[in-house]
């Protein structure tokens, strides 16, 4: 990144790539790993030119995202790597995709296992691969666990939302779904009577 302006705007989320035959770039990526709250990253161990064929050096793409605002040079400082290995994220979503090279045909495709992060960070992954996902296919996936499973502990119904990255429309339609294990809760104690 070149001038300072650049060095020194603000951020919230920033990409860099580090390497892994390189002392520095490891205690950095130590250092993303046990004192960041938001980070995802992936090794890039196959890619390869599209002009040569050669394979690509090895490589983890980093993704950082701060709840405050921080500007390159400090995080250049902190982690103790070139200020030339940080780049800007014009799409969020899109620079998660490209960990796995989701959107691109021409390039080696990653599995999703292969993708490292804190539980907020995978989670907006998982949201970007998945897409807008349809809230009705999500309602009603959540819909048939309760009346399938006939659940009525919401205890149980918030698990398998949260296992599912169903939350967003799950506490859009909480109502509606609470209501739905009241009626699996007056059904069952009908039936025993």
């Amino acid at each position: 990144m070149k001038g300072d302006n650049k060095l020194k705007k603000r951020i919230r989320t920033i990409g860099i790539i580090l390497y892994p035959d390189n002392a520095l770039h490891k205690i950095a990526l130590e250092k993303i790993t046990h004192s960041m709250e938001n980070y995802i990253y992936i090794l890039h161990d196959r890619d390869f030119s599209n002009e040569t064929g050669e394979v690509k050096k090895e490589h983890y793409h980093v993704i950082l995202h701060f709840e405050n605002a921080r500007t390159i040079e400090t995080l250049s400082k902190n982690l103790g790597i070139e200020e030339n290995l940080f780049y800007y994220i014009n799409s969020f979503n899109g620079q998660l995709r490209y960990l796995i090279h989701y959107d691109d045909d021409d390039k080696t495709r990653y599995d999703i296992d292969e993708v490292k992060g804190t539980l907020y960070m995978l989670s907006k992954f998982k949201k970007s691969i998945k897409g807008s996902s349809d809230e009705v296919s999500e309602v009603s996936q959540i819909y048939e666990f309760i009346i399938n499973n006939e659940i009525t502990d919401l205890h149980y119904l918030i698990e398998f939302v949260i296992d599912n990255d169903l939350y967003a429309s799950f506490r859009r339609n909480y109502v509606m779904f609470k209501d739905l294990l009241h009626l699996n809760l007056s059904y069952r104690k009908e039936t025993k009577k």
